[in-house]
């Protein structure tokens, strides 16, 4: 049985580039990604200021997250 790591927070950053694990050093690059990895009561950060805008399928939220932005605003679309 294959078990992830328990997160208290998940880190977005649309300009990482490596292995994206959600932690704060390896950066998911989408909301879409962080959303789908976190648990309930999960707090999604996005790490880069500025617009954050990704296009695509619409989010269904079925879990409660709180989204936080740090350095700058954070456009959800």
């Amino acid at each position: 049985v294959t078990t992830q790591p328990v997160f208290s927070h998940v880190y977005v950053d649309k300009n990482y580039a490596g292995v994206e694990t959600g932690s704060f050093s390896q950066p998911f690059n989408t909301f879409e990604e962080a959303l789908d990895f976190a648990a309930h009561g999960v707090t999604i950060v996005f790490k880069s200021s500025g617009d954050h805008e990704e296009s695509g399928t619409p989010l269904l939220l079925n879990k409660r997250i709180k989204v936080e932005a740090t350095g700058g605003s954070a456009v959800i679309k």
